[in-house]
């Protein structure tokens, strides 16, 4: 017989590379496959292109590197509409630039529309928040009067935390948003007690 898992068992997610080989690029999109392909320590090359621009980003195990302007790159971030592939087989650039990935997506956060955010937001307000394995407080507003990362212990809805925030709502629902496309929070339908692993597999499951 198999015993029944511990109550106490983590929650394990798990996020594979074929996920991420090809789509559309809509609301907070590009965040998304970019953290993605760097966590699951990728070599390729991703490229992003809407009605007018095509950016490219370069993969080093995981580490990111462009040839493009740092601009261009944060502007794609932000893309709504378009698409992206991602070829582990193309042939990298010798002169392309390391980038400070993390930098680039808190202002990128920011340069959404705070409707849009709250929108995005609005699906999940009825779900309890839960801090996973990846959430690095380093990321995150220290100073804030409310430190929402507190609340996210499985057991407070999104509702809770955003009728909490005050004046703080909407660098908070950034911060939130931003952490849940970064697989720093997830939601869930009832309460949650145990840990949350994300696991990043490059190999595709059987």
């Amino acid at each position: 017989d198999v015993a029944p898992p511990s109550p106490d068992a983590p929650i394990k997610i798990r996020r594979y590379a074929k996920d991420i080989q090809i789509g559309n690029v809509e609301f907070g999109t590009m965040i998304r496959v970019v953290h993605l392909i760097s966590k699951l320590s990728l070599t390729g090359t991703l490229e992003v292109q809407n009605t007018t621009r095509v950016v490219k980003i370069e993969y080093r195990d995981g580490r990111i590197f462009s040839t493009a302007s740092v601009g261009l790159i944060q502007s794609a971030l932000t893309w709504t509409q378009g698409e992206y592939t991602f070829n582990s087989s193309r042939m990298l650039s010798s002169n392309a630039q390391p980038i400070d990935i993390r930098k680039l997506f808190h202002v990128a956060i920011e340069q959404f529309p705070i409707n849009a955010v709250l929108r995005a937001l609005e699906i999940e307000f009825t779900k309890y928040v839960k801090t996973t394995n990846q959430f690095n407080l380093k990321h995150y507003n220290q100073d804030a009067s409310l430190k929402w990362w507190t609340l996210c212990d499985g057991s407070s809805k999104l509702s809770d935390i955003i009728m909490n925030a005050g004046a703080e709502l909407e660098s908070i629902s950034r911060e939130i948003q931003l952490a849940f496309l970064c697989d720093e929070v997830c939601f869930f339908d009832n309460p949650v007690t145990q840990p949350v692993h994300i696991q990043y597999d490059e190999d595709t499951p059987n």
